[in-house]
């Protein structure tokens, strides 16, 4: 239940997030959006990994389609097979989002984790590791959680890193 009640203030406050600053996606299209950011994935692939039915989703990703986010191909491999992926407004707007979902008085899990201090927040961390891996499947989903916090952080690394990129073309114009 305390993480049910987790869950649902960290979606309530990003929805807000969303709703405050005009972004015209929900939590889980952004959601899907970070998953495509890091590789093409089918309707299936990404029903499995979010843990929804695919009927459930297609409406959202009709919304991203329709709003120019996500794109549909045809792999070339099996007819049958559409991929869908990010496309280049997307990332656009992937920036834009986590730039304010990161900004201090909108990250609630930030905040929270700061309040109750590092070394709380890292045993945390380490007591739902052990949650997670006493699971069915627990191996493969904290592999999985872990391989997508670290694309995460890369891509985050490599949007700081163009930042300052464009900020030291700037300040040398």
């Amino acid at each position: 239940m305390l993480i049910g009640a987790l869950h649902r203030a960290f979606i309530r406050n990003m929805e807000e997030v969303l709703s405050a600053h005009e972004i015209p996606i929900s939590h889980l299209q952004f959601g899907l959006m970070m998953s495509l950011r890091h590789q093409a994935q089918t309707l299936s692939e990404l029903s499995r990994m979010f843990g929804l039915d695919p009927s459930t989703l297609v409406p959202t990703v009709e919304s991203l389609v329709k709003k120019g986010f996500v794109q549909r191909s045809v792999d070339p491999l099996d007819r049958r097979r559409s991929p869908l992926s990010i496309t280049e407004d997307g990332i656009r707007l992937l920036e834009i989002v986590r730039a304010k979902l990161s900004a201090p008085q909108d990250d609630i899990l930030t905040a929270g984790l700061q309040t109750i201090g590092e070394e709380h927040a890292a045993q945390l961390v380490t007591l739902l590791r052990q949650l997670v891996l006493a699971l069915p499947d627990g191996e493969t989903v904290l592999k999985t959680v872990s391989e997508r916090i670290q694309q995460y952080y890369e891509c985050a690394s490599r949007s700081i890193d163009s930042e300052h990129s464009a900020s030291d073309q700037r300040s040398e114009s």
